[in-house]
């Protein structure tokens, strides 16, 4: 306990040093739904731009995408925790027959340490990325986080620890390959939401979507009773591929419900 709360400890405080280095330059990346219809909208889509420039009426109404987005921020930890689940219980399966594999000498605690520090290195880098080449599209970020959540889901369901080969390596795959999806949703999805509603209910939709998400995914976990079985992560690996594909695909369509917002 001691050496995980010191790892948070620690990386709140790099992040603290983060927010510091760039807070000022915040207001130029976040818009509001509401500044951005009013704004020339430059989408990169010179059909939509004229769309939503000359439609000077143009009223995006964007509760329906909040509620898209709750849901599929929901679904996505749904599958996260199934997926450490379905890690946790390889490792204690393989504990006692193979002892070389650096993963078996890590209890529960320890491997959260491991995948925090992981999630601290990821995150690192996309930020210097995202710093010096821009933010990429929110909607293309978070289709790429739930499609990488399905492949993780995929990789680990299919997996069978009878012997020790591959070990490493596929659970240390699909670690970061969950971690970066979680990167490329988790901060993301919040600050679109908020940015979608109403600027004098942000609070109110900050509280209201933690809690729709909490009782959400106590609710799923309750269907499948924690079960990490193969048919249960392969199910979600395939609809969470299936709604990144259509992310992807009505981009479009998105954009005009959020009035442009991206």
């Amino acid at each position: 306990y001691r050496y995980g709360f010191i790892a948070t400890a620690i990386s709140t405080f790099i992040f603290l040093i983060l927010f510091y280095l760039t807070k000022d330059r915040l207001q130029l990346i976040e818009k509001n739904v509401e500044e951005r219809c009013i704004e020339t909208n430059n989408l990169d889509d010179t059909v939509l731009d004229i769309e939503l420039t000359q439609n000077k009426k143009f009223d995006p109404n964007p509760h329906i995408l909040i509620f898209m987005l709750i849901f599929i921020i929901t679904f996505f930890y749904q599958i996260f925790d199934v997926i450490s689940n379905k890690i946790h219980s390889i490792l204690a399966a393989i504990e006692s027959s193979i002892s070389e594999s650096i993963f078996t000498q890590l209890n529960t605690y320890t491997f959260q340490i491991f995948n925090s520090s992981i999630l601290l290195a990821i995150t690192i880098i996309f930020y210097i990325v995202w710093y010096f080449r821009g933010l990429v599209s929110t909607i293309s970020k978070i289709s790429i986080a739930v499609i990488l959540m399905g492949i993780a889901s995929l990789i680990i369901g299919n997996f069978t620890p009878s012997t020790d080969e591959n070990l490493n390596s596929i659970l240390g795959l699909t670690v970061v390959i969950y971690t970066i999806a979680e990167v490329l949703i988790s901060p993301f999805v919040l600050s679109y939401i908020t940015r979608l509603s109403d600027v004098r209910f942000s609070s109110t939709m900050i509280g209201s979507f933690m809690f729709i998400i909490g009782m959400g995914s106590r609710m799923l976990s309750q269907y499948h009773g924690g079960s990490s079985s193969f048919g249960l992560l392969t199910t979600f690996a395939i609809i969470s591929i299936i709604i990144g594909l259509l992310l992807i695909l009505f981009r479009k369509k998105i954009l005009k419900m959020s009035g442009g917002l991206d």
